[in-house]
Parts: C-alpha cells; structure tokens; sequence
C-alpha cells in the first residue's frame, strides 16, 4: 500500500512539474510577445504545441506573433487552428476576418456546394460538437419512434419534427467530415506560388497566388500539391508553399 503512495505521488509530482513548465514557457512566451521579440515568441509557441499542448490560446497568440512578425500565411493557419477548438471565439474569428481583408488575392464564397456546407459550420461548432449532437438527435429520434409504436398517438408531431432535424444533420456533419478529411483545408504561407498546369516546373504557370491564399488539396504527387480555390479554380504547386489547417 505504501509503495502505491508513494508511486501515486510521484506520479503527480511529475504531472505538475510538467503543468509548472508549460506554464513558465507560455509566460516566457508571452512576455517575449510584448517585447516585440516576435521569432522568440514564435518559437516558444511552436515548442509548446509541439510537446503535444491543444489549446486555442496558444494557437491564437502563435497567430498574433506570426501576423506582428510580417507572416500572413502562418498567421492565419493558426487562426484557423484556434477556430477548430474554440469555433465561437469573437477574437479568433475577428483576426480571421482581418488576415482575409488584407491578403493580396480577393476569394470569394467557395462554390462547390460541400466546402459551402462545411464553411458555414467553422464558427459553429467543432467537428466534435456537431457530430456529438447528431448521435443525440438520432438517439432521441429512435427512442421516440419506438415509443410510438407502443401506442404513444402524441409523439406523431415530435416525431416528425426531430426526425427532420435528424436528416438535416446528416448533410451537415458528413459534408463536414467528408470536406476536412478528402478535400482538407489549406494555406498558402510561402510568399508566393505559382500556380502550374501540371505537377512539375515544365508545366505553364497559370497564375500566382501569394500569402494567406486559402485551398483545398485534391491530390498530391511526389513534391506537388494539386489544389482548388473557392471560385473553383484548380491547379499544381510545390508542396513547400502551403500549411494544412488540420495537422
């Protein structure tokens, strides 16, 4: 009994040694921040998500200190991180907007009818939440439909009114999950890119694009990254010159 104490107590005095530390490294980080020592801030930021920390702050102050230190691109990938955990965040949605305002290429709304579905679910819900609520509507539905079968005649309204709600969400979280996960989100944060007709240099440069442009990757081979764009253009560039939102 005493060696699982004290195994108890070592334990949770490495868990908050490990809390202590991350902590100090997001001060450190932080006050790196407001001393304008962008890249140190960067760096510190970066450190901390890489030992495994999921937080939307950390996204979102990553995000500041990449738009203070002149990255746009970057910028807004860790923007569009910190919305994926915190979708109803004011701040984080505002910054989005921002970083949209003042990039280079103007993007519209996107116009393939999936990626237009799964958008306006961003500053909602995470992809969590939504399906969380989908398998409760449908619990609901079915528990209600075998209630009415066991003669429950006042369900009959319910019934139908959850089992409308019940099919709306299936378009809206398998247009969600089926956009995130086959035609993933991405950023251009090289400081451009240019555009080909092909997956190599010896194809026709189509146009450019140049930092913070959003994507969608559609395929990729070797070093090249076919993409398509909100108005539905599509085209080839160096796998170098984007960052995927969802890592």
């Amino acid at each position: 009994m005493a060696k699982r104490i004290i195994l108890f107590l070592i334990l949770n005095s490495i868990v908050l040694i490990s809390l202590f530390a991350q902590d100090q490294r997001m001060s450190d980080a932080n006050i790196a921040y407001l001393n304008g020592d962008y890249q140190t801030a960067i760096r510190l930021y970066e450190a901390l998500i890489a030992d495994g920390v999921q937080d939307a702050n950390v996204y979102f102050n990553l995000g500041n200190a990449y738009y203070e230190a002149g990255q746009p691109g970057f910028a807004l990938v860790n923007y569009r991180r910190a919305q994926q955990i915190a979708p109803r965040d004011e701040q984080i949605n505002a910054n989005i907007t921002l970083i949209r305002a003042i990039r280079v290429d103007f993007q519209g709304s996107e116009s393939y009818w999936l990626d237009s579905l799964a958008m306006s679910t961003y500053t909602i819900l995470t992809l969590q939440e939504l399906g969380l609520i989908a398998l409760i509507i449908w619990g609901i539905f079915f528990i209600a439909l075998s209630c009415r079968f066991w003669g429950y005649q006042w369900l009959n309204r319910w019934l139908i009114l959850i089992g409308v709600f019940a099919l709306m969400l299936i378009p809206l979280f398998g247009g969600r999950y089926y956009a995130d996960k086959h035609r993933p989100p991405a950023v251009i944060t090289a400081l451009s890119a240019p555009v080909r007709s092909g997956p190599s240099e010896s194809y026709l440069v189509m146009y450019e694009l140049f930092s913070a442009a959003e994507v969608r990757v559609l395929d990729i081979k070797n070093s090249w990254v076919r993409i398509t764009e909100p108005n539905g253009r599509e085209g080839w560039i160096p796998r170098t010159a984007i960052t995927l939102i969802h890592e």
